[in-house]
């Protein structure tokens, strides 16, 4: 779970000095961060050993963060078994990651798109989302 993922990174990187207790840590912002520096920094040194998998992220920023943000979902080498695998589908329709992972992905997605793509967020702002709420609303069948 999340705090022996913490606890590990607490050993791997001591210069980090993240708290002791991982749940202090990972409520304190400040050693939150470093805790995602340190992961990330963990997983990109797993996966530099594959060398293939190493240059297409290094060639392609997109799955360069997808496969980064997956990081912090699953270990670095089940994204890796997906990759070689799965090839370009590896985050939609592969059967090497949990269904979680890919709905982790879609959300991450979605929010970064929201955040900072203009067109995508234009998309959205031009959608009627209170009528669209108001049909999903009247449609759902009782229970």
């Amino acid at each position: 779970g999340l705090t022996s993922s913490y606890t590990a990174l607490r050993r791997q990187y001591p210069e980090a000095r993240l708290l002791e207790n991982p749940v202090e840590g990972l409520s304190d912002h400040f050693f939150a961060v470093k805790a995602m520096a340190c992961h990330t920094d963990a997983q990109w040194w797993g996966v530099k050993r594959d060398s293939k998998i190493f240059r297409r992220l290094l060639s392609d920023p997109v799955e360069r963060r997808m496969f980064l943000a997956g990081g912090y979902n699953v270990n670095a080498q089940k994204l890796v078994n997906a990759m070689e695998v799965c090839g370009k589908n590896w985050r939609e329709r592969c059967d090497q990651l949990p269904g979680q992972t890919q709905r982790y992905l879609i959300k991450y997605e979605w929010i970064h798109n929201t955040l900072f793509d203009e067109t995508f967020r234009t998309r959205l702002e031009t959608l009627d989302l209170v009528a669209l709420s108001d049909f999903t609303r009247k449609t759902k069948t009782p229970m």
